[in-house]
């Protein structure tokens, strides 16, 4: 019977459709409904010359498939106020669509948080990491539930890192901007303004490397880059006795002297995996190789 009304019912969702010819309705359904055995019917309401009928036959709804991708920062400040991870769950496919109302799991090291994604399928929670600083491990997963299946992101590593316990050593601009991952840069020494090129001009020789008095970043991704930075000659700016292993070290294009201040400025912080030799006295020179950019 051609040109004829049926109604396809699945569960709490259906949707119409009109015979053909050879008497074959169909109709398109986005099934909203959680997986597992449904049923499925065919309805035909009849008319003044047939009689209603109806049929129907198993129908199993199968889980989505789902992609995790962690989208949060990979250089984070340890400790202070803490890191904002981040990742996105999409239904699997090229583009994906994103999946809202749902809680991803987002580890850093030994240490996670929780967070719903919302209408871009993006989630995010708030971490104060206080595990070893260098490389730890980033991930993003969904459990999975009723409608979709579980996923997890592929791996990510992380570059924790953190300032001293006071102030914050420095090197030129000019050659962070030349320095390859296995160049050894010198961010505290007598001789620093030598090994060390700006682009505002040669540092007085007075300047050592360290800033001692400068508002840093407190968080991840920070609210602004460094600041502008004031310190004493020499080692009377009280370098401190001891450094972090990954250390974030600001990157300064002028240093200027008026009187016995030093100050200078911040473009940019790079972390520095440290190597041996530092101490107080500039003679110790602190030297080390860029790891990542912070800001």
């Amino acid at each position: 019977m051609p040109h004829q009304s049926v109604t396809f019912t699945l569960g709490t969702q259906s949707c119409p459709g009109t015979t053909n010819l050879a008497g074959h309705a169909a109709c398109t359904l986005i099934v909203s409904q959680p997986s597992g055995s449904h049923t499925v019917t065919a309805s035909f309401g009849g008319d003044s010359a047939y009689a209603a009928a109806a049929g129907s036959a198993a129908f199993h709804i199968t889980r989505e498939q789902t992609t995790t991708t962690y989208t949060g920062p990979t250089v984070i400040l340890q400790g202070a106020s803490g890191v904002k991870l981040q990742g996105r769950l999409l239904e699997d496919g090229n583009p994906g669509t994103p999946i809202a109302g749902r809680t991803l799991t987002l580890r850093l090291g030994g240490q996670s948080c929780t967070g719903v994604t919302g209408s871009t399928g993006t989630a995010s929670c708030q971490l104060t990491f206080t595990g070893a600083l260098g490389p730890q491990p980033l991930a993003a997963s969904f459990g999975g539930d009723a409608y979709y299946l579980p996923s997890t992101a592929p791996g990510k590593t992380a570059t924790v890192f953190a300032f001293p316990a006071v102030g914050a050593f420095s090197l030129g601009d000019v050659t962070v901007a030349s320095a390859t991952p296995t160049t050894s840069v010198t961010w505290w020494a007598d001789d620093w303004n030598t090994l060390n090129s700006l682009s505002g001009g040669t540092a007085p020789s007075a300047f050592k490397g360290f800033a001692r008095t400068v508002s840093l970043p407190v968080s991840t991704p920070p609210a602004a880059c460094g600041s502008s930075w004031v310190t004493a000659p020499g080692n009377s700016s009280r370098p401190p006795s001891g450094v972090p292993s990954y250390m974030g070290v600001l990157v300064t294009s002028k240093v200027t002297k008026h009187g016995s201040p030093i100050s200078g400025n911040t473009v940019h912080i790079v972390v520095v995996k440290v190597g041996p030799g530092y101490a107080p006295n500039p003679g110790n020179h602190g030297v080390g190789t860029i790891v990542a950019t912070y800001c």
